[in-house]
């Protein structure tokens, strides 16, 4: 019951007013949540981008779900590219020596070779994410939604007792906020 009340409210969110690019920002910062393993230091510092910029939270937490889920699959590339990148590349070797000296640095656990993998994979794919959310929001908004709201089954949905009820309660829902 509850995974079918996410997809209702994906639906709710994805046909109402709410700014596309909030949506796709709330997804893709969902991602980087979802695929680094939990980390106080680096969950404190992505909440306050949250908290920065106007992201859509429910979308966030929905693909920080989905992404975790999925983030145990991709561990062992994360473990892969994160131990390159900490062993491989020499020439980072100083930034990582002064990185674990500083005083707060070494609690976010960057010199485990799954969180900086996880995470350098997150922050790079974010933009390209991000644009993808948007671009997959605004085509589903231009084709999907407008094809749903013209079917014979939306519009007699929308004759019922039911569909009235539903829009009384989201204006008296609205009115209160």
């Amino acid at each position: 019951m509850f995974v079918l009340g996410q997809i209702i409210k994906l639906i709710q969110l994805l046909n109402s007013e709410k700014g596309a690019w909030s949506i796709a920002s709330g997804f893709a910062l969902g991602m980087v949540f979802g695929l680094v393993p939990s980390n106080i230091l680096i969950t404190v510092a992505l909440f306050f981008f949250f908290c920065l910029f106007r992201i859509h939270g429910g979308a966030m937490f929905l693909s920080w779900a989905l992404f975790a889920l999925f983030a145990y699959l991709l561990d062992p590339l994360f473990d892969r590219f994160g131990y390159w990148l900490l062993t491989g590349v020499p020439s980072l070797t100083p930034f990582w020596i002064r990185g674990y000296n500083l005083p707060v640095v070494p609690w976010t656990n960057f010199n485990n070779s799954v969180t900086m993998g996880s995470l350098t994979v997150g922050l790079a794919a974010f933009f390209p994410m991000l644009l993808l959310f948007k671009l997959l929001i605004d085509r589903y908004r231009q084709s999907v939604l407008i094809r749903l709201s013209n079917s014979r089954v939306f519009k007699y949905l929308r004759t019922t007792k039911v569909y009235s009820l539903y829009k009384k309660y989201e204006r008296v829902k609205e009115t209160m906020s």
